[in-house]
């Protein structure tokens, strides 16, 4: 028990005890970048990611990060709504783009996570910056993409957390994703989390991370000791109330132990339902 406290304690402080490291090879990096953006200029810009002023409540993954730029033409529909300013219609090709990337567990791929939004522009509120999964093969400077995809842009500003870990104690890391997002009267994140095992992104889970807003507020922390307990059969968390609807805060905050079955997806309102 006082080892599954410890996890609980570091997850709630932004610190990892998990699995592999991020590439930090610049060269490597740098042809991440041309697989993902073929043809597109690649630049780093000398900057990095600076810390959020609230990172203890609402971490960045990204602080600290390199900032690259990518300029080229808006590719698929998320970035040709990221690109447009929403009240002059002027288009951006300028990127500005932060990523973590690792070696794909006990296979010669790799995947990257980037964050990144488009120069100059004000796009609508259902593309302010793109969060995207990548899965490359291939090799060498012939990387190529095996599968992408974007996570839920609406309000999306950032990524709260990204890492790998060994959820069901098998020795091969899945992929924790931790993304913002809002709406009407609320804000917050979900967690998505990636089984690697067969070769490509299988999700496992998406949850509710942390809200607030008119309809409520509550966190959701993980707890990897009883998620490896249940073999990640079952994802668990240490879920806490702070508010009911309306912003009627709770004088004592209510907290539960909820496991949630693998494959399944526990969006804000099924939660509510289950205050």
């Amino acid at each position: 028990m006082a080892q599954g406290r410890c996890w609980l304690l570091a997850l709630s402080l932004g610190i990892s005890l998990y699995g592999a490291s991020p590439i930090r090879d610049e060269a490597l990096r740098h042809q991440i970048l041309a697989a993902v953006f073929p043809n597109m200029e690649v630049a780093d810009t000398g900057k990095v990611q600076p810390a959020k002023n609230d990172a203890r409540f609402s971490p960045d993954s990204m602080a600290g990060a390199r900032i690259y730029r990518i300029i080229g033409p808006a590719v698929g529909k998320w970035e040709e709504c990221a690109s447009e300013d929403v009240a002059s219609r002027v288009k951006s090709d300028i990127r500005e783009l932060s990523f973590v990337a690792y070696r794909w567990p006990r296979r010669p791929d790799l995947l990257a996570v980037l964050q990144y939004k488009f120069v100059g522009v004000g796009p609508a509120g259902a593309c302010w910056s793109i969060g995207r999964l990548v899965h490359l093969v291939g090799g060498g400077k012939r990387w190529q993409i095996s599968e992408d995809f974007d996570l839920d842009a609406q309000h999306h500003g950032g990524l709260e957390r990204v890492e790998l870990a060994d959820l069901d104690g098998e020795g091969k890391d899945e992929l924790l994703v931790e993304s913002d997002w809002g709406g009407a009267a609320v804000g917050g994140s979900s967690l998505h989390v990636y089984s690697l095992k067969n070769g490509r992104f299988e999700q496992w889970l998406e949850t509710t991370a942390q809200v607030q807003g008119m309809y409520g507020a509550l966190t959701q922390v993980l707890d990897l000791g009883a998620t490896r307990a249940k073999r990640a059969m079952s994802i668990c968390f240490v879920r806490t109330d702070l508010a009911g609807p309306d912003f009627q805060v709770y004088r004592t905050p209510r907290v539960s132990r909820p496991c949630y079955a693998r494959g399944t997806e526990r969006t804000f309102g099924d939660l509510l339902r289950n205050q």
